[in-house]
């Protein structure tokens, strides 16, 4: 083997090693590796001002940012930017998903349309606390929650939507309306 396919090959490892730790990192920082708290918990009640959304589910940070901007225009005091889901991806098509983006304010407000203003009222939920990216966030809560649930011998309410809030500190949570304990 000569000297230049020597080289080729120690600066192939060397870049594929790089490209290795740098994704290792990337999943680090997102937190991808960060473990999911999962309790039941009462929620609510909020004020959520929103935007309705149609289709998948990622891009619902359009319609965060819109009304974001609007509440600040507006100044109305804003607690946390939220997701509320009203479709289950495992039988809906992405075209077909409805969710709503918005933020969480702290009362009461009017606003104009297309904006809504909603109350989301008390309930049970399984809790889920992850401090991860909100795109990193779902592929660890839901599966939490759906184990949660099955060893706790709940049932989701789904006459109730799924609730995401997202804090500034990093930390996603996904509020799950659980139906009450089965009684034997």
């Amino acid at each position: 083997m000569s000297s230049l396919v020597k080289k080729l090959i120690i600066i192939f490892g060397i870049l594929v090693l790089f490209l290795f730790i740098a994704f290792i990192g990337a999943a680090w920082y997102l937190g991808a590796f960060n473990s999911v708290d999962v309790t039941l918990a009462e929620r609510g009640p909020y004020y959520f001002v929103f935007l309705e959304h149609r289709g998948m589910y990622q891009k619902i940070a359009e319609k965060i940012e819109q009304v974001h901007e609007y509440l600040e225009n507006r100044q109305i005091e804003l607690v946390h930017p939220a997701a509320q889901y009203l479709d289950d991806p495992k039988t809906h098509m992405p075209a077909e998903l409805r969710s709503r983006g918005g933020w969480i304010v702290s009362d009461s407000v009017a606003v104009d349309s297309p904006y809504i203003l909603t109350t989301i009222e008390k309930r049970s939920t399984a809790l889920a606390r992850i401090r991860a990216h909100p795109a990193i966030a779902p592929f660890k809560t839901y599966p939490a929650l759906d184990n949660f649930l099955m060893h706790a011998g709940r049932d989701r309410d789904t006459a109730k939507t799924v609730l995401e809030i997202y804090y500034d500190s990093g930390v996603v949570e996904v509020e799950l309306p659980v139906l009450p304990e089965k009684q034997n």
